[in-house]
């Protein structure tokens, strides 16, 4: 009855515990919520800046190396000259980036891009007056002549959707659900316009449906209808920037330009820079560029006039405003170059008032729709006529710039000529639309409209320009290399881009890249990158699916910890109406296949990228499916290979590579990789079958045995089984469904978010609380029937589930809380007995476990996965008994997901039993990193993500964890080393594959040696020499008696019983050392503490050299100083001093010659060095001892002082735990 009470406390208490937290969780989630939104609406605010458009693609990305660039530029430039179709220009223009950056806009929401722009729509229904006037003023007119104006105000409103706060009472801002809705309703409709933009025929329909849609619907299908023309457009706009180019330094008017942007940044300094921008580029369009360049002088030189004074005053900013105008003080010297020609020009009025009649005709053109097209193309074609009068000023020598301009102005023209080709037939379509032909001039026919087209295809006197000009000055300057020389420095994972741009050779992609290396990119750089970053998210990044995945997967975790909340909130109410809600709240929102279509995605890549690494093999594979029936002849020969490999496996591999190579030309002819076309390119792969074999089955024993085949081709075999071992031939029959139509197709994204939308609404649109006043939640007196004490009976007694139930229930939870007690008490000593093995401590063969390094990364598969996010596949090793506790580049895998900010990795790796006192290279615990980290760094979102590891830090704060075990042994991650092959060849007849040599190799468990009577492994009687007697002792790997092995012969399952059978004493010189456990241990947590940070110097002959060749008996200590964290030492006899060693840690002189006073007498001249010399055996027995004292080297107390002052400071010193 006792322990009936106590357990019926303990349930109650954890209960109202359950409740406490929740609530208190309340508040954190709504600020994790704010977060997010916080963290949307920055990524919006940073795409407002062109200028560090380049640092948010790198970061984004990720990718690449110098070296690698570096052949990127070695591509020949004519084979890209006319490929710059993709590269919208005069992105510096701040409202004209923030459109063609919308897509960036939709990624921040995680919906493939789509969502973005319907966001964009809600922002612009809200209207918000206020907003919309405040961007107006701040905007220049003179910039903005290119902006669709359904976009125009777009920035300010979503920004002020985004960053509204969370009120007071904890309720989201209204203004989110309405974005929400309107999303919803607008996606399909959106979609299905960009499917058919290459299929004009079907735009009629749509615009015949679009009267039940919103108005920024019917504006989308006309933008969609004249996407044709853009390139057209940033053709006629791009040419206002040649003809900068042709008259002025463009690397100094580019830093000009750039500071006025970056004092735009500061709000109470945006009046000061709206006014330096006017006076100078507005007047460089409508005035002419000699006076702009003029305005530009003139402020340059009044830095400190009256206007600026006015405008700075009471700026708390000064300072900073004063240094960042400081490159405008040298502007006049840096014009001084260009007066001459200027001059000139300004005595020419014929091609003085060109370039004014240009810059007009440029600004009025656009794509808005009160202009019709033949105006626009009018212009274009008075555009090139405006450009004869520059002929006659060719003339001057001191006309670089102007030569150079006009050269690539012949390019643009070029690129005019073929739009203008493409789009001859256009204009009948565009007619064909009934509404269309509104926005065009009722009286102008289409014969008008193709008299237009062919008198602007018939321009050919800029020809000649070019052929004069080429003959006379052929110097050709390029500028803006500094933005190429910029982004390679931040390509930091080149390998994954290299590997898809050889898999898909001829694509959008690498000839972006071409684009970007060999061509003029000043004013367009910024939107090069944009392409580039398109690019390369489209043709295989994981970067577009990871970022979805991660954000679905945050918002799940914000909606799961609101439904928490929210539940935890209604239990202090009554049950009636906590009942009611709970089942709201499960049927609020299901995001269960949101993960699963972001995983889709994203493993639908990685199979294309495979693909790609298939084809790049391809040879390989050929020649090993082609070898032959000798090989099926060897393989059939060998135990367990028969399933692996039969002879139609040879007629498969042949089929995959003609298959890939068919999908490769597919790819090839698909170069734009839109939502449509990676559809299709996801149902063509479907088609691809696969070999039925997975190479990596050869790595071990396959290949060992076909590696010593007599037969030549077979031999050859081997080597390629090896080559492919990294490779998955087998893809397509293991993850066929990932690639299936019904989880990558746009219907079924639509579906998805029907369904998300269609429970946000209901729910929210649900009634909150029961306001019919039958809940009785006020614990009043519930006599008359119509109210209960605890409100779980209704009016009429029907509500709430009866009392006989509930006592029912719970004395069944009682009863089973029983037996489970009952159970424990009485079958503890069982249980312990039978698992005994289990224990962690006695189960010695998997403390130490080594991963299998991999041949692509060169590290552990558990630090490449943690390297490339990929938690999956961590917990999946994590559970086959992978030593979390690793070092590898001396640090542990907990430092690492510190580094990275990533606190699922972290949480997995301490529940896992990940040590958090383990040290790094510069002596810090995972924590004390994690605080370095957040100090140093500046960037919002990773002060976020180190804050969230801090979190769970705290949360397993004093708990304790056990590393798992694997599950399965004999395994192929494991071999023993065997000293003595043939008294012990029974093993090794039994299990071939479980034998090795390398005894520091990473499958080494066990090292199987002789023991004498005493059980002691005897340095004299083994025959060892002492290099591989002490390399077995300080290695890892378990030292284990033979008799070990008799047992496992006998039984398999005595494999587990290697603690029993473990070597713990060895004899050196005469001396037993019972260190031989404690010396395990230490190698396998990090080393021995004392050898930290030691370095060791050889010594022979009086000569001091790192390795010398007769002191090779001493090569294990260079194997022990990376084990242990020791420091490698590079010595040379002629250096002054003799010996440094950064970390000022006690140093070993070892020696294996009887002359010590001549190696003291080398250290004697340097009294400011100190060291400690010892004999070969003496250090081999320093190491056994396990411990330093002064009687170790008292021997060799020498004359020199150096010794012996050295003596007692390395004996204090080393002693001590590093």
């Amino acid at each position: 009855m006792k322990l009936v009470l106590v357990l019926g406390i303990v349930l109650c208490t954890f209960q109202t515990t359950i409740q406490e937290n929740v609530i208190a969780q309340t508040v954190r989630d709504l600020s994790t919520l704010s977060r997010l939104m916080n963290g949307i609406a920055i990524q919006t605010a940073l795409a407002r800046n062109p200028d560090k458009f380049y640092a948010i693609v790198a970061e984004l990305l990720d990718i690449g190396s110098e070296k690698t660039f570096r052949n990127i530029l070695e591509f020949d430039v004519n084979d890209v000259s006319g490929k710059l179709d993709g590269l919208v220009t005069e992105s510096k223009k701040l409202p004209q980036s923030v459109t063609k950056n919308i897509s960036r806009i939709g990624e921040a929401f995680g919906v493939l891009g789509l969502a973005g722009v319907a966001e964009l729509e809600s922002a612009i229904k809200l209207n918000l007056k206020e907003q919309e006037d405040k961007w107006n003023k701040a905007a220049k007119v003179d910039l903005r002549f290119l902006v669709d104006p359904v976009f125009e105000n777009v920035p300010t409103k979503l920004r002020y959707v985004l960053e509204t706060p969370i009120t007071e009472n904890g309720v989201a801002n209204t203004n989110i659900l309405p974005a929400l809705k309107i999303l919803y309703n607008d996606l399909n409709f959106f979609t299905d316009a960009l499917k058919s933009f290459d299929d004009m025929s079907k735009l009629t329909e749509l615009w015949a449906v679009s009267g039940a849609k919103s108005e920024l619907g019917k504006l989308l299908i006309v933008s969609v209808a004249a996407r044709k023309y853009e390139d057209m457009k940033s053709t006629f706009s791009s040419l206002s920037v040649d003809m900068k180019s042709m008259k002025t330094d463009v690397d100094h008017l580019a830093a000009v330009m750039k500071i006025c942007r970056d004092i735009e940044k500061t709000a109470h300094l945006s009046e000061v820079a709206s006014g330096i921008a006017k006076s100078s580029f507005e007047r460089n369009t409508t005035a002419g560029l000699p006076n702009g360049l003029g305005d530009l002088s003139a402020i340059s030189t009044d830095l400190d006039g009256s206007w600026l004074r006015d405008k700075i005053a009471g700026g708390k900013d000064m300072k900073k405003l004063a240094i960042a105008l400081q490159p405008l003080r040298s502007l006049p010297s840096k014009l001084e170059p260009i007066k001459t020609p200027l001059a000139k020009l300004q005595e020419d009025s014929a091609a003085r008032q060109a370039f004014r009649d240009i810059a007009v005709m440029l600004r009025k053109t656009s794509l808005v729709d009160d202009t019709s097209l033949s105006a626009k193309l009018d212009d274009g074609a008075a555009c090139v006529e405006k450009l004869k009068p520059i002929k006659a000023v060719a003339q001057y020598e001191d006309f670089e710039e102007l030569i150079n301009g006009l050269d690539e102005f012949d390019t643009k023209l070029s690129k005019l000529r073929t739009l203008m080709d493409e789009i001859a037939d256009y204009p009948k379509k565009i007619l064909a639309l009934k509404d269309v032909q509104l926005s065009i001039k009722k009286s102008m026919s289409n014969d008008e409209i193709e008299a237009e087209v062919n008198k602007l295809k018939a321009v050919e006197s800029i020809n000649e320009i070019r052929v004069y000009l080429n003959d006379t000055m052929p110097k050709f300057k390029t500028i803006g290399s500094t933005y190429i020389k910029e982004f390679a420095k931040n390509m930091t994972r080149w390998n994954q881009v290299n590997s898809i741009q050889k898999s898909f050779e001829g694509t959008e992609f690498v000839e972006t890249l071409k684009c970007l290396a060999n061509k003029q990119i000043d004013s367009t750089a910024v939107t090069a990158f944009a392409e580039l970053e398109k690019s390369i998210r489209a043709l295989g990044s994981q970067s577009k699916a990871s970022d979805a995945k991660e954000y679905l997967k945050d918002l799940k975790e914000v909606i799961e910890k609101g439904k928490a909340a929210k539940s935890a909130a209604d239990g202090m109410k009554s049950k009636r109406r906590r009942r009611r809600r709970s089942s709201e709240s499960d049927e609020m929102l299901k995001l269960a296949d949101a993960e699963k279509l972001a995983h889709d995605l994203g493993r639908g890549v990685q199979v294309l990228r495979e693909m790609g690494q298939v084809y790049e093999n391809g040879e390989k594979v050929k020649l090993l499916a082609e070898s032959g029936a000798d090989v099926d002849a060897a393989v059939a020969s060998i135990p367990n290979a028969q399933n692996v490999w039969t002879s139609g496996t040879r007629s498969s591999m042949k089929a995959l590579v003609s298959q890939v190579e068919t999908f490769n030309q597919f790819v090839t002819k698909n170069g734009n990789k839109d939502l449509k076309t990676t559809w299709t390119l996801f149902e063509e792969a479907q088609k691809i079958s696969g070999a039925p074999i997975d190479a990596r089955l050869f790595k071990d024993p396959i290949s060992i045995e076909l590696a010593s085949h007599p037969d030549p081709k077979v031999q050859a075999s081997a080597k390629i089984f090896d080559e492919l071992s990294h490779l998955q031939l087998d893809y397509a029959k293991q993850k066929r469904s990932d690639l299936s139509a019904a989880s990558l197709t746009l219907p079924s994204i639509h579906s998805f978010f029907n369904d998300f939308f269609s429970d946000l609404f209901t729910s929210s649109s649900a009634p909150s609380d029961g306001s019919d006043g039958s809940d009785g939640s006020d614990g009043s007196d519930g006599s008359d029937g119509s109210d209960g004490s605890d409100g779980s009976v209704g009016s009429d007694g029907s509500d709430g589930p009866p009392i006989k139930i509930i006592a029912i229930g719970a004395a069944g939870i009682l009863v089973i809380a029983i037996i489970l007690v009952a159970v424990g008490y009485f079958g503890h000593d069982w249980i312990v007995q039978k698992y005994r093995w289990k224990n962690r401590e006695r189960y010695w063969i998997y403390t130490f476990l080594r991963e299998e390094l991999s041949d692509e990364h060169d590290m552990t598969c558990l630090r490449a996965d943690l390297c490339y996010n990929n938690l999956k596949d961590v917990e999946k090793l994590l559970k086959k008994g992978f030593n979390v506790n690793r070092y590898e580049l001396n640090t542990t895998n907990l430092h690492l997901a510190v580094e990275k900010g990533h606190e699922k990795f972290a949480d997995l790796l301490i529940r896992n039993g990940a040590d958090r006192l383990a040290l790094n290279e510069e002596k810090e615990t995972p924590e004390q990193l994690l605080e370095k980290l957040i100090m140093e760094e500046n960037d919002a979102a990773k002060i976020h993500a180190f804050l969230e590891v801090a979190y769970v830090f705290a949360k397993y704060e004093g708990k304790k964890f056990r590393q798992r075990v694997p599950e399965l042994y004999p395994s192929k991650s494991f071999a023993v080393v065997l000293t003595n092959p043939g008294g012990m060849a029974h093993f090794s007849t039994k299990w071939p594959n479980q034998v090795c040599d390398d005894v520091l190799g990473p499958k080494t468990s066990h090292i199987v040696v002789d023991v004498d009577q005493d059980d002691a492994y005897n340095f004299e009687k083994s025959g060892h020499s002492l290099k591989d007697f002490m390399t077995n002792i300080t290695s890892p790997a378990v030292l284990v008696k033979k008799s070990w092995l008799d047992v496992c012969v006998k039984s398999r399952s005595n494999f587990h019983k290697d603690y029993d059978h473990r070597v713990t004493k060895v004899r050196f010189n005469g001396k037993v050392y019972e260190t031989v456990d404690k010396m395990k241990m230490s190698a396998r947590g990090r080393g021995m503490p004392f050898l930290t940070g030691i370095a060791v110097v050889y010594a022979n002959n009086s000569k001091l050299a790192q390795t010398p060749q007769d002191a090779k008996v001493l090569d294990f200590v260079e194997t022990l100083q990376p084990i242990s964290g020791g420091v490698s030492s590079s010595f040379a006899y002629d250096l002054k001093p003799a010996y440094h060693h950064p970390n000022l840690k006690p140093n070993f002189v070892v020696y294996d010659t009887p002359s010590v006073d001549d190696i003291a007498g080398v250290f004697a001249k340097f009294p400011r060095e100190k060291c400690t010399i010892m004999s070969m055996n003496e250090f081999c027995a320093f190491i056994l001892e396990m411990k330093s004292t002064a009687a170790a080297t008292t021997t060799h107390t020498t004359k020199s002082s150096v010794v012996k002052s050295n003596t007692t400071r390395s004996a204090t010193k080393s002693s001590a735990p590093q």
